[in-house]
């Protein structure tokens, strides 16, 4: 994923990452409470959450699709192409 063939700005892991230190840097200049701090409470739970649902999500997605592929070939059912793409 990180490492796949394409290149660095077509790739969703640096997006991800550029979009949310743009949107910490938002909420640093103008935080919702005057008092909270720059890494509150639940911050690393949060990057945790993001990294999960990039990873292992994608991981579990992609394997799912996966199975359900082999299951449908294996009774017959392809994919058909329209146009022949």
């Amino acid at each position: 994923m990180i490492l796949g063939n394409v290149e660095w700005y077509q790739n969703y892991f640096y997006g991800l990452i550029i979009i949310s230190i743009v949107v910490w840097l938002f909420e640093v200049a103008f935080p919702w409470r005057k008092n909270q701090s720059i890494f509150r409470k639940d911050f690393w739970l949060d990057a945790g959450h993001i990294f999960f649902n990039f990873f292992v999500f994608a991981l579990m997605i992609s394997w799912l699709y996966r199975l359900l592929d082999m299951g449908f070939t294996k009774i017959g059912i392809g994919v058909m192409l329209i146009g022949g793409f």
